[in-house]
């Protein structure tokens, strides 16, 4: 076999989901690694873009779970052309509100990281990778919104 199936970029999208996880758990590395079964430097490695390891299913599931959300599962979801749906569709509404200022914030990180790399006429490949994680994390914020509107719109017509 002469390579592998998806793309460097489609790779880099899974570590930058492990990382959105780590930072949404909002613990630091040494407590997350209380409530994995690794140490916080393998669990460091599996969102660093320069290493070859990768999370094991098993902790992909604790911090998705840790995170409050599937971020990481969702990535993967994403790479394979699925979407995923919560299974619980009785949503609070303050969840939603929560996914809309995350929108609004991601927005302007996004907006903002392309002001401060334009500001001098040219793009690095530096500013483009932080550029492309706040896309990223905009992403993760409306895929959480979509299916938290997608679920109460379930609920509010009966179907859940």
């Amino acid at each position: 076999m002469s390579g592998r199936i998806f793309t460097a970029p489609d790779y880099a999208a899974l570590k930058n989901a492990f990382r959105r996880a780590v930072r949404q758990s909002g613990g630091g590395l040494r407590e997350l690694s209380a409530m994995t079964r690794l140490s916080p430097a393998q669990l460091s490695r599996f969102g660093d873009l320069n290493s070859d390891q990768w999370a094991p299913l098993d902790v992909v599931l604790d911090m998705d779970s840790l995170a409050g959300e599937p971020v990481i599962t969702r990535a993967l979801g994403d790479l394979l052309g699925h979407d995923l749906v919560s299974s619980k569709a009785a949503v609070a509404h303050g969840r939603l509100v929560q996914h809309l200022a995350g929108l609004a914030r991601e927005s302007g990180d996004v907006l903002s990281g392309i002001s401060d790399a334009l500001a001098d006429g040219e793009l690095t490949p530096n500013e483009l990778s932080r550029i492309e994680n706040d896309l990223a994390d905009l992403d993760a914020q409306v895929q959480a919104a979509r299916a938290t509107v997608r679920a109460k719109l379930m609920t509010l017509r009966g179907e859940a």
